[in-house]
């Protein structure tokens, strides 16, 4: 499967919570899938590569792709990433309360988005959460899920 994972923040240069788990979600998922990385938060109009070892002491180079600098959430340039890496799925880690586009091509099948995103902080989640998330592939909590089944029926 081919996954591009965006933790918004690079995976090297930024010591953000994004950026740790993004670094080590990467270095799990190239063990089985051919992963590319979108890091438009200190990664602005440059392609960048993450090396990463597996298990077997394989090196992998792992493209990261850059974000304009106008968007720091990249949905200004997301889809010709997802589209250049020929994705099969976008799993992104990170709020989704300020997303319009990446939910909106989602929702209409352009893309299939997987949203790895923390509800930890308002029980019940706001109406516009729970409306972004509907249209995930998947929604994947970072912590124990929300009383709300939008965990298991987006």
């Amino acid at each position: 499967m081919k996954i591009l994972l965006h933790p918004k923040d690079h995976v090297v240069k930024t010591y953000s919570g994004y950026a740790i788990a993004g670094l080590y979600m990467s270095q799990y998922l190239v063990e089985k899938h051919d992963v590319a990385l979108f890091c438009p938060v200190g990664n602005v109009f440059s392609m960048d590569t993450v090396e990463f070892q597996k298990k077997n002491g394989e090196m992998v180079g792992v493209p990261m792709y850059p974000g304009t600098g106008g968007d720091m959430y990249g949905e200004d340039v997301y889809s010709y990433h997802y589209d250049d890496f020929n994705a099969d799925i976008m799993l992104q880690l990170a709020d989704v309360w300020m997303l319009r586009k990446i939910p909106q091509a989602a929702a209409s099948g352009k893309i299939r988005w997987v949203a790895y995103v923390p509800l930890d902080y308002l029980d019940p989640l706001p109406k516009k959460v729970l409306d972004t998330l509907r249209a995930a592939f998947k929604v994947v909590p970072w912590c124990m899920p929300p009383t709300q089944d939008i965990v298991t029926n987006p």
